[in-house]
């Protein structure tokens, strides 16, 4: 079989119980065939969309955590950063890419910032500064709708017409990225992924779950940036992410999940795997 295994650095807090985050992002990464190597911005009982949880905020202990990373001289394939919290931890992964990445290493930012038209209250003119920063190095950068709308400055509509989301696209791409992929476009039977890119457009439907739940651009990000890391395209790799969404959705709707424990992806972990797609080609 023709496969190597990436090494993919996860840049992103930890959730004890419900799917987001790390607790996503390592499973999946992994079920794609590659190393993922967490690096924990945070520690949660829970995720925050279940009352009660505790957290442990990691940024002073990044330092030390990396110092021995940088003794082991690592250098990554792929380095995805999710929830920064604030403009220090931004910081911390602008020298994460000066410390870890190479020339070929495959950046991926996804800018946490909010959803359904609400951003956190975290959500200062410094930390979308060091955004900025951050974004200017990225590859790909996969905001939803609603972080689009803030980076780009622009006031929130949950039904934009083509023309403001072009324009969008246009304006994350002169941020820097080489890429941009905006998620959560909603439509009456469907919710859309927009691609851009600096030559083209690209759309990708995805059937529309009536329930909303965490976690998705984890899963989003996890599934495109192993299979870009692996050579996919572009868009088969957004496409992937996006059915394999689709699925799990609808399963966690089917199964009674409860909504804030995220979605139910496990059952469908092996049908990321490399193996998988082999033996179901040879089928």
């Amino acid at each position: 079989m023709d496969f190597k295994s990436k090494r993919i650095a996860a840049i992103n807090d930890l959730a004890g119980f419900g799917r987001c985050s790390l607790s996503v992002m390592m499973p999946v990464i992994s079920a794609c065939g590659n190393q993922c190597c967490p690096v924990p911005t945070a520690i949660l009982s829970s995720t925050d969309g279940i009352s009660g949880f505790s957290m442990k905020d990691l940024t002073d202990d990044l330092s030390v955590y990396l110092r021995q990373w940088k003794q082991l001289k690592l250098s990554f394939d792929g380095i995805y950063t999710g929830y920064l919290s604030s403009a220090r931890q931004i910081e911390t992964a602008l020298s994460f890419l000066q410390d870890f990445s190479r020339p070929d290493t495959c950046i991926l930012v996804d800018p946490v910032l909010g959803d359904q038209g609400i951003v956190g209250s975290n959500c200062t003119d410094q930390l979308i500064k060091e955004y900025h920063s951050l974004i200017a190095r990225a590859d790909f950068i996969t905001p939803n709708l609603t972080e689009a709308f803030f980076l780009c400055g622009l006031p929130y509509q949950e039904y934009p017409d083509e023309r403001t989301l072009d324009l969008m696209g246009e304006m994350l791409l002169s941020k820097g990225p080489k890429a941009v992929i905006i998620t959560g476009i909603k439509h009456e039977t469907s919710i859309d992924t927009y691609l851009f890119e600096r030559d083209q457009k690209n759309r990708i439907f995805s059937p529309r779950c009536p329930q909303e739940r965490i976690g998705t651009g984890d899963l989003f990000s996890s599934i495109f940036l192993s299979s870009v890391l692996q050579g996919d395209s572009f868009v088969a790799s957004a496409k992937k992410a996006s059915d394999f969404i689709a699925k799990a959705l609808f399963f966690s709707e089917e199964q009674n999940i409860p909504v804030e424990e995220g979605i139910c992806f496990e059952p469908f972990l092996g049908q990321l795997s490399p193996y998988f797609t082999q033996r179901s080609e040879m089928i």
